[in-house]
């Protein structure tokens, strides 16, 4: 009678919990790259994507929605439920050894994949991971997706590649070859095209090897990341589309925003940066926008065959998919600069390569293809084909973000609002579904959302690391058109861009450490037109004091830079780096403009540096040192091939150092540097922002008051060098205005 009665009891406990896990959901978020809030059809936008207003239309779209203005920064974020210092992942990927900058996913965080474990979830990711500095195939591993929870992987490890041949391309845990891949060989490989077929592919597989179990699946599209690189069958649907340029698609857009209700009346049209009549090269900066725009049809397109493949497989009730983006639209001016390459000589300029060989190098992305051939790039070359890499510029960014000001890396709403659109069947109110949900929300709500979908508590500890509590709140009662229990105001900071923002109020500044606040009402002003911070300087203390209590907490400070501008840069420099000390220089106004670097084409002798060197040489591009003018004579800084480069920049200092210093420096080509005719340090590879290098004693030791020198020995072989270096210390604290230090 026992046994029978303890059978009954194992039957009963064994039924509840696999009703318990039925119910749980499937869980899909997908996030695409580099598009402006107002590209999507049903957020207004004239690009054709049928599937996500389909998705909007049975579901609810967020009006504002955050994410963190940058790539591998929005990825931490999402993926740890944390903001993205606190995941190591503060900047970009390079190590600049502080806690909230190391290029790599802290060991204290837990990703959606590894808390959803504990409810026996099957967890497949694809696309862009971008969330470690180790991309190599023989690089740790430790965070790469089978390592941080994910059962399968199909994507790039990079944050960019050629859509047609992609580097760091990784199944599982092993290097492939788009061109040779065993497993998948399509009539022409596209990159977005082949997260799509890997998807489908993941759920066909669930559905047939682990019914029982709920999955999580996260589809981080590279697309419309540059290169504008697109299939032409896609790009053909759009020919002509902005031949009328700007103006027309960025009203029209504002138009069909205010008509339906996504944003306010009150909410003005944010400047344009350019009118289209002061366009040199209509058809070329159309073309641009026209593959741009199939770049998301083409997505959406996939994104058809994922909610196909849910519906084929009986899965499509019981999962809830959510779409996003990682930033605003991207104002870069990658590729489109003047002096480009727009042709291909008769032979390849580099050794081919295989197909079968696995590309790594970023080179394969910007710099050649695997035919040995360079990429072409410049005003005029016609984006699309995979041997172009071209950006869509800053004009077209300005479209995408209508009717906002800024983009990508900036924290104006243009650089961190984000459609959010979630469909549920089974979880979305009756109520609800079509309709706009009004509340501010943060990336760090998706991590929360998830685990209170499938009924799993946050971790304390996992894998023997004690776990940062998570920062977000539940996007459920949203669901039902409940506002949500957050606690905390929503903060931001990316390479010093920041912002807070509390209530109605928003708190916003740009440019480093000296950026000055400013201050918007959101409700009445989301385009952020009508700076308030001089009518109410109380409420600017207050939330910029708030604001230093998160960074400080947080691992947004110190920041791995001490008084730098990040781009745009400033045209001057100038302040205290520490007490007693100050440098005087001017530093570039953009990445491809040198303001005051000298050339010479030789290493200058030992004692190069002297108080009587003719500067008035460098008129005429002619070396100072007296060896001579550089070949044509170009202009100071005209791009120009060749080896061993020297460019040389003074500074002063009010006097002599008595604290250990460092160099910050910006660089490509992996510059040497040295000061005052002494080797001060090394710098490899190339960095996306400023990274901090020790000095030499040797160097250390010739600083003086008065006039001092930097020279860099570049390398660069084809295109122009940027190089921006200082002095700083690491005592230094950033000067914020409003916060306290």
């Amino acid at each position: 009678m026992k046994r029978i009665l303890s059978f009954f009891i194992l039957s009963m406990l064994t039924g509840v919990l696999s009703a318990a896990a039925a119910e749980r959901p499937n869980i899909i978020i997908i996030l695409s790259d580099d598009v402006g809030y107002s590209d999507l059809g049903c957020y207004g936008g004239e690009i054709e994507t049928p599937r996500l207003d389909s998705l909007a239309a049975g579901g609810i779209r967020f009006t504002q929605f955050y994410n963190t203005a940058r790539c591998c920064p929005t990825r931490a974020s999402l993926l740890t439920g944390l903001h993205p210092h606190q995941a190591g992942v503060g900047l970009m990927l390079e190590d600049r050894h502080l806690p909230g900058y190391r290029g790599d996913l802290s060991s204290n965080t837990v990703t959606i994949a590894e808390a959803l474990r504990s409810a026996n979830y099957r967890n497949y990711c694809l696309g862009k991971w971008h969330v470690t500095r180790h991309v190599a195939p023989n690089a740790p591993n430790h965070n790469w997706p089978l390592q941080r929870g994910f059962d399968r992987y199909y994507g790039i490890l990079q944050g960019a590649a050629n859509f047609f041949d992609p580097i760091t391309l990784t199944r599982d845990n092993t290097a492939i070859s788009a061109l040779t891949d065993p497993e998948y060989q399509p009539d022409e490989y596209y990159l977005t095209d082949a997260i799509s077929d890997h998807a489908v592919r993941f759920i066909q597989e669930h559905k047939e090897q682990t019914p029982d179990q709920p999955f999580f699946m996260y589809v981080a599209y590279t697309a419309a990341h540059w290169p504008m690189q697109a299939p032409e069958q896609a790009i053909a649907r759009y020919k002509g589309k902005y031949d009328a340029g700007y103006t027309p698609i960025r009203e029209a857009r504002y138009a069909r925003m205010r008509e339906m209700g996504l944003i306010d009346e009150r909410w003005e049209l944010s400047p344009q940066p350019q009118q289209w009549e002061n366009i040199e090269n209509k058809p070329w900066e159309s073309r641009c926008m026209e593959v741009y725009a199939a770049m998301l049809t083409e997505m959406d397109r996939g994104i058809g065959q994922i909610v196909d493949a849910l519906k084929e497989t009986g899965m499509y009730e019981n999962t809830v998919v959510m779409y996003l983006q990682d930033n605003g639209a991207c104002a870069e001016g990658i590729g489109r600069e003047r002096n480009g390459k727009a042709t291909h000589p008769d032979e390849p300029e580099f050794e081919p390569l295989p197909n079968d060989a696995i590309l790594t190098s970023t080179a394969f992305m910007d710099q050649r293809a695997r035919s040995g051939f360079a990429m072409l790039k410049g005003v005029g070359v016609m984006p699309g084909p995979a041997d172009t890499f071209i950006a869509y510029g800053h004009n077209w960014a300005n479209v995408s973000n209508t009717p906002f000001r800024e983009y990508k890396h900036f924290i104006h709403e243009g650089g961190i609002s984000t459609p959010l659109i979630v469909h549920a069947p089974t979880k979305i109110a009756e109520s609800m579904r079509g309709e706009f949900y009004r509340e501010p929300g943060q990336l760090v709500d998706l991590m929360s959302t998830c685990l209170d979908l499938a009924g799993v508590e946050y971790p304390q500890r996992y894998s023997g690391n004690d776990i940062i509590p998570p920062e977000g709140a539940s996007l459920v009662p949203a669901f039902s058109g409940q506002p949500l229990q957050r606690t905390k105001p929503l903060v931001w900071d990316h390479t010093g861009n920041r912002g807070i923002r509390d209530g109605k109020w928003k708190l916003v500044a740009k440019g480093g450490a000296r950026g000055v606040w400013e201050l918007y009402d959101i409700e009445a002003d989301r385009s952020e037109m009508h700076n308030l911070a001089a009518m109410y300087p109380g409420r600017v203390e207050s939330l910029a004091r708030a604001w230093n209590h998160w960074a400080v907490r947080t691992n947004v400070l110190p920041w791995p830079w001490i008084n730098v501008l990040p781009w745009p840069w400033e045209q001057v420099r100038t302040g205290p780096v520490q007490t007693g000390i100050s440098i005087r220089e001017v530093v570039p106004t953009s990445m491809n403009q040198q303001v005051d670097w000298k050339y010479t084409l030789e290493a200058p002798p030992e004692n190069w540096f002297h108080s009587d060197f003719d500067d008035s040489a460098w008129n005429t591009g002619k070396s100072g040192f007296g060896n001579g003018g550089l070949p044509g004579n170009p202009p100071i800084g005209t791009p120009w091939r060749t080896k061993d480069i020297w460019l040389r920049r003074e500074f002063e200092l009010d006097t002599k150092p008595d604290t250990a210093l460092f160099l910050y420096a910006y660089y490509d080509e992996s510059p040497e540097i040295w000061i005052n005719g002494v080797f001060a340090a090394k710098a490899e590879g190339f960095s996306t922002s400023y990274v901090l290098l020790p000095i030499t004693a040797e160097a250390l030791a010739t600083l003086k008051p008065g006039k001092n020198c930097f020279a860099v020995k570049a390398s660069q072989t084809e295109g122009g060098q940027y190089i921006d270096v200082g002095l700083g210390s690491l005592v230094t604290t950033p000067n914020t205005a409003g916060a306290s230090p």
